[in-house]
C-alpha cells in the first residue's frame, strides 16, 4: 500500500526552523513568503525557537517576469 508522504509547507517550516535553531544558535530572524502569514505560526516559531519571521513581498511580476527567452537580451 502506498503512503502519501506530502507534507504541508507550515508543518514543514516547523520541523525545518526547529532543527535550524539547534545547528544554528545565532538565527535569529528569517524573511518568508506570503503563504507563512499568521499571528499564531509566527508566535509559535518564536516561542519554540526564538526565530522571528518576518514576510516579504516580491516585486513587482515576481520571477514570472524575470526570464529571458533563449538569444534574447534580459529586460532592464
Amino acid at each position: 500500500m502506498a503512503h502519501d508522504r506530502r507534507v504541508d509547507d507550515r508543518d514543514g517550516a516547523e520541523v525545518l526552523l526547529c532543527q535550524a535553531a539547534d545547528n544554528y544558535p545565532r538565527l535569529k530572524r528569517i524573511w518568508a513568503e506570503q503563504g507563512y502569514r499568521g499571528a499564531g505560526f509566527h508566535a509559535w516559531i518564536r516561542q519554540a525557537t526564538g526565530i522571528t519571521v518576518q514576510i516579504v513581498q516580491r516585486r513587482a511580476g515576481g520571477f514570472r517576469h524575470t526570464w529571458a527567452k533563449t538569444g534574447a537580451p534580459p529586460a532592464p
